[in-house]
């Protein structure tokens, strides 16, 4: 996938993801419900548990106890998170709903150690030099992933934070499913103050995806003739030090999922100066808003790429997705801020395509190129 003969940057977080696998929905829900998608803040309850169980409790005093495999390193004990994050919608996030508060007791399957980060995501997936946060001095949690990063061949430009711990992620997925609950332990990232003057070099895009909007601003303050992609998170979108409205035009695209950027709410400056908006919504498909040659603001719906089976995992179906967009429209030469309406619809289609083979793979990696042309040609995965 990585584009040929182009310099990437990528700043974004590097971290371990202990990924824990359940067989069933992590809510009860009806067929037509959307899946569980989200990324939380979670912290322990005070207090050694010896239990062989982890119990998730929200804002709304909902209860998930999930039941460990054997093998189970840790950690285990109630983890408390901040947001109702039951609710698929920004108006409730600092809500809350004891009333319809629930309990309920899930087993899991397996788990494994892995990758994980944005940052991580999009520098393998385009071939970057990554730029991210470590945990300085001895850390295990730094060690591991400094492994991983290696495993991948990935280059990286560590930051290290003294008396700061590397991020770990407890990542709960239900595989075919498609719920997805990430509770973030954070650590370095959040402690950045600046990047490293090596992010300042030329090269032709940069990426920051998921790190404190100070250092977004920061980031894209590089005059140079890179394109600028920003992949937020959703902590990015309620981030007010510096808002994501006050970086408009700072960005050439912005890529992000359905309910980031619904928590953004409305926001006319990103409209008015982002060149492309693409936002996806898992087995609904995605939207993308660009201005045509004729300088007319214009609009694709693109439904998800035909699958015919269910998915294995939806973990970074997002950075697939975002990284063919871009890496498409750049091989073909695009002026993103006056785009042809064909072919960012054929870029949105081989976009798709990535996302929708991606989620066939549980462990970190990215679809080739010849994987997703071959699916382009075919018109589905069988």
């Amino acid at each position: 996938m990585p584009v040929q003969n182009i310099k990437v940057f990528v700043a974004g977080p590097a971290y371990l993801d202990r990924v824990l696998a359940i067989d069933e929905s992590l809510l009860e829900r009806a067929p037509e419900d959307s899946p569980v998608d989200r990324s939380v803040d979670g912290r322990f309850a005070a207090g050694e548990s010896r239990r062989r169980s982890l119990e998730l409790v929200d804002a709304s005093k909902s209860t998930i106890a999930i039941k460990l495999p054997e093998s189970w390193p840790g950690p285990s004990g109630t983890i408390e998170i901040a947001t109702d994050w039951t609710c698929d919608s920004s108006a409730c996030e600092n809500q809350t709903k004891t009333s319809n508060s629930f309990q309920r007791a899930i087993e899991s399957s397996s788990w494994h150690d892995d990758l994980g980060g944005m940052g991580a995501g999009y520098a393998a997936a385009l071939g970057g030099k990554l730029h991210s946060a470590l945990g300085a001095g001895p850390d295990p949690i730094g060690t591991r992933v400094a492994a991983f990063l290696n495993d991948q061949s990935i280059e990286h430009h560590p930051i290290f934070i003294p008396g700061r711990p590397s991020d770990w992620t407890l990542l709960i997925t239900s595989g075919r499913r498609g719920d997805k609950l990430a509770i973030g332990f954070r650590g370095a990232h959040d402690a950045i103050d600046l990047l490293p003057d090596s992010w300042t070099q030329s090269c032709e895009l940069r990426v920051v995806a998921g790190l404190p909007n100070r250092i977004v601003a920061e980031a894209f303050q590089v005059n140079d003739k890179s394109i600028h992609m920003f992949a937020p998170s959703i902590r990015n979108m309620r981030d007010r030090a510096p808002s994501v409205e006050s970086l408009a035009g700072k960005f050439d695209l912005i890529c992000c999922n359905r309910l980031e950027w619904e928590t953004l709410g409305e926001c006319r400056a990103i409209e008015r100066s982002t060149p492309i908006i693409a936002t996806t919504d898992g087995a609904n498909g995605c939207r993308i808003r660009f201005w045509d040659r004729d300088g007319v603001r214009r609009e694709i719906i693109e439904p998800a790429f035909p699958r015919a089976r269910p998915p294995r995992d939806t973990n970074r179906a997002g950075e697939a997705f975002a990284s063919t967009l871009v890496t498409t429209l750049i091989e073909a030469n695009a002026t993103l801020d006056r785009i042809d309406p064909a072919l960012i619809q054929a870029a949105t289609i081989r976009a798709s395509a990535a996302a929708a083979l991606e989620i066939d793979l549980v462990r970190f990696g990215f679809p080739s190129r010849f994987a997703i042309d071959r699916a382009v040609q075919d018109g589905m995965i069988p």
